[in-house]
């Protein structure tokens, strides 16, 4: 009997580690998808603004260190406004993308390591996720699109 009832806990759980990070937009459109392979996983965040040039939105399931973050301008719809924002953050308030959201650009990629500075010495360390984070896009324009993808390990 204990053997089928941790058979039946097991079960449950790793279905739920394994269904990968979900998504709810409050405000504009926003789609997610999961793509890992050796232990590497690929987080992409499609997302639309509203007519009020905005876009929020709260990711779940998210684990692991982050190890690069690309924000791409189109995502097969017309572009952001130039110098639209972006920031996507965890349940402390930090912002995974350490304020790399500012000011984007309509045209360009955007690449950068997602790195902090430890206080103990003088070097950087990755940014690790654990659960939700919330994504909030602001002066981007009438239902314009764009693409963030978290190039993360566990």
């Amino acid at each position: 009997m204990k053997r089928i009832l941790f058979s039946i806990l097991f079960a449950v759980l790793a279905s739920g580690v394994m269904a990968g990070p979900t998504i709810s937009a409050t405000l504009g459109e926003a789609t997610i998808k999961e793509n890992s392979i050796s232990g590497v996983s690929l987080v992409t965040v499609d997302w639309l603004s509203s007519s009020t040039g905005a876009c929020t939105a709260t990711i779940g399931d998210v684990y692991g260190i982050v190890e690069r973050i690309t924000i791409k301008p189109d995502s097969g719809t017309t572009a952001p406004t130039d110098a639209y924002d972006a920031t996507l953050s965890d349940v402390d308030g930090f912002d995974v993308l350490i304020g790399h959201g500012a000011n984007l650009s309509s045209a360009t990629l955007t690449s950068f390591a997602s790195m902090v500075e430890e206080t103990t010495s003088s070097g950087c360390v990755p940014v690790v996720v654990f659960g939700s984070l919330s994504l909030a896009i602001t002066n981007a324009g009438d239902e314009n699109g764009g693409i963030i993808r978290l190039y993360m390990r566990p």
